[in-house]
């Protein structure tokens, strides 16, 4: 039977690899100047990042989003307990989805991934999918992190040792829309999993959440492209495997 531990590093293993397959490639970190923003997509450069993201939504009002996702709204039910290597994290404050989440915006792709990222984190943090549903429409992770779930509703492991597992740091001012498909959106960003993060099993040694991991080894994380579409009225955060799929049903068609 596969171990707990197993299952849980497994399905993060597999998460990281979908969130660095956002798009069609993952920069080498060689690529990592900022003169890498000229290279969000293969099709679309830098000097044209602000006229493609506002050909099809408001100007924004910032001139830049460069710098950690941040998001700043919880739901708080009593008093914060950090999971510990002997217990698991108690009132873990909730993210609510901000209004403007869902506007076809440069101000609407930061906020949804800001809520994304905030509740992919607590998933992590507390095994519940709820926040991530209102921002995963077609549950792709939510799926994919549903080991978290069954460990957590087990009792028998949890992650502990960092209160953002997860983060997202832009390196281009803003997103840029896609040559192909105009409600797609790259954005040039860094990922990385908080080194100090770390899993615990009932039964058996507790360990790095990335002990195996070669990113694990980097400070600055993975180059990657976050890449979004607008549908069905909101914003939806892409696997880099939409297009397969969609060629894949059509062939079978």
């Amino acid at each position: 039977m596969l171990s707990r531990r197993a299952a849980l590093l497994a399905t993060g293993a597999g998460a990281a690899l979908a969130l660095s397959a956002c798009a069609q490639s993952v920069r080498p970190l060689a690529d990592s100047s900022e003169s890498a923003s000229t290279g969000v997509s293969g099709s679309a450069s830098a000097s044209t990042s602000a006229s493609a993201s506002a050909s099809s939504s408001p100007s924004s009002t910032r001139s830049s989003y460069k710098g950690d996702v941040q998001f700043d709204n919880y739901e708080k039910s009593g008093t914060y307990v950090p999971a510990s290597a002997s217990a698991k994290a108690q009132n873990v404050p909730k993210p609510l989805a901000p209004a403007n989440m869902n506007e076809r915006s440069t101000e609407g792709i930061y906020a949804f991934a800001g809520y994304w990222l905030a509740s992919l984190n607590y998933l992590i943090l507390t095994g519940d999918t709820e926040p991530m549903k209102k921002a995963d429409g077609d549950n792709v992770y939510v799926k994919q992190f549903q080991t978290y779930s069954d460990v957590y509703a087990s009792g028998l492991g949890w992650m502990y040792g960092s209160d953002q597992p997860l983060t997202i740091s832009l390196i281009s001012d803003a997103p840029v829309q896609d040559s192909k498909n105009p409600a797609r959106y790259n954005w040039l960003a860094r990922m990385k999993f908080d080194s100090k993060l770390m899993m615990h099993a009932e039964g058996q040694a507790d360990e790095p959440f990335e002990a195996d991991s070669e990113k694990s080894k980097n400070p600055l994380g993975s180059i990657m492209n976050m890449a979004v579409e607008y549908k069905d009225g909101g914003w939806i955060m892409l696997t880099g495997n939409e297009d397969k799929t969609a060629a894949a049903n059509s062939s079978a068609v």
